[in-house]
């Protein structure tokens, strides 16, 4: 044995060694869970699987406690964030859809392809950190960009030069339901590939004014489309360069893939939310004391020592305060007619 097998040989230790056969441990385990679910025709756990099993998905948020070193989620919503995750029943009632009145599922999957409102607010809530992240390497980035094209059409969520080396890219972000209809087995190539067929003739107009079209797409799960991955692995190196620590791209890569999950799993938690059936009054009493929930800036309660005015003598002193004014006014045109009869 040369010196470089001692090498080898001695580096391969006991902790080494108990790595090794637990990784193979957990492939074998990953193989038989992917076998029963396949044989259970269990489809949408198989793509959830899928996408937490992504290098470019980030589980940081699942540990985060510390504020300081980045996003912690609400308890609200990491419960539901992990309820999803495991694919655990989140509505064990039998009810129906708050917004469309269909029967919910235990997963509440509905959610996904329903609740339009709050996705869209979700989608804007992407672009954000999306955006925090190219703005440190490249000051100028600008959002909801119009007049690029001669159509009314919109096709950039973001402008910018830090997505695709030398050129100015039109970046449309995207969220989708990896149990879509229209997901065709892969959510994120089938959102990435729709975008660029519903842009087609924006694209080569862009393109002949230099700009180019990228779809960044995300699974509700949190995996990214390639595309997606490779624009911020460029604009973390090109955001690393531009502030002369090269080595802290990784860092900086991995901080930002975890601040748009955050933002990924808040919006799963709050469609969520969304769909679940109202709360009656009286549970709302029971869970915050007030009978409307808990004041705040569009709810607020009356002080104690006002007592409640019922609509009906409302209307009566709004009536009786515009009659007093009538006679009033009345009473002040007599007295400047008598007056003027005097003189």
């Amino acid at each position: 044995m040369d010196h470089h097998e001692e090498n080898n040989g001695r580096g391969f230790t006991a902790p080494r060694l108990q790595k090794e056969l637990s990784k193979f441990l957990d492939c074998t385990r990953l193989r038989t869970l992917e076998s029963t679910l396949q044989r259970q025709c269990n489809w949408p756990q198989l793509e959830v699987l899928r996408d937490l099993r992504h290098s470019g998905t980030s589980h940081k948020w699942i540990w985060q406690v510390d504020a300081r070193s980045g996003t912690v989620m609400s308890p609200c919503d990491y419960v539901i964030s992990v309820q999803r995750r495991l694919g655990a029943r989140t509505y064990e009632a039998r009810g129906s859809c708050r917004l469309c009145g269909a029967c919910l599922d235990p997963q509440l999957v509905h959610s996904e392809c329903c609740d339009v409102a709050s996705a869209t607010r979700g989608h804007y809530a992407v672009v954000r950190e999306v955006v925090r992240g190219l703005r440190l390497a490249d000051p100028t980035v600008t959002t909801e960009v119009r007049g690029l094209t001669s159509t009314s059409s919109r096709p950039a969520d973001i402008l910018t030069y830090a997505a695709v080396p030398g050129h100015r890219t039109a970046l449309d972000v995207c969220v989708v339901p990896p149990n879509a209809s229209g997901a065709a087995g892969d959510a994120a190539e089938a959102a990435f590939r729709r975008k660029m067929r519903t842009y087609r003739r924006e694209i080569a107009e862009l393109a002949a004014a230099g700009i180019s079209v990228r779809p960044m797409a995300w699974t509700s799960n949190g995996r990214p489309h390639p595309a997606a991955t490779r624009t911020l692995h460029y604009a973390a190196e090109l955001a690393a360069n531009r502030n002369e620590d090269a080595s802290a791209a990784n860092a900086l890569l991995s901080r930002w893939q975890h601040e748009i999950q955050v933002a990924i799993q808040r919006r799963a938690a709050a469609i969520t939310r969304a769909v679940l059936p109202r709360t009656s009054a009286a549970n709302i009493w029971l869970l915050t004391g007030y009978p409307g929930g808990t004041p705040n800036a569009t709810n607020r309660a009356r002080p104690l020592h006002q007592a409640p005015v019922s609509s009906r003598s409302s209307q009566e002193a709004c009536v009786r305060d515009s009659g007093e004014d009538e006679e009033g006014i009345e009473q002040e045109q007599w007295t400047d007619e008598e007056t003027a009869s005097q003189a």
